[in-house]
């Protein structure tokens, strides 16, 4: 869902992040991902998690040092 009005943003600190955490040396587990997926499909996949998204979210909208809790409703 990209209804969002932050949407272009937060998919830019996103993009941020996960350049800043290959850098760092970040690999991500591609494991649970399907198998008839070429692994750069599978990084994609596992980068726009809506957790991931929750957190890009957060940093955009606080104060550096400001804690983010992202809780993930599993009904």
């Amino acid at each position: 869902d990209r209804s969002h009005p932050q949407t272009q943003e937060i998919y830019e600190k996103l993009a941020e992040l996960s350049l800043e955490m290959k850098t760092a040396g970040y690999v991500s587990d591609t494991r649970p991902v399907l198998n008839d997926v070429d692994e750069e499909e599978k990084e994609s996949l596992l980068s726009l998690h809506s957790e991931k998204l929750a957190i890009a979210f957060g940093l955009l909208n606080t104060s550096p040092g400001t804690t983010i809790r992202v809780v993930k409703n599993l009904r």
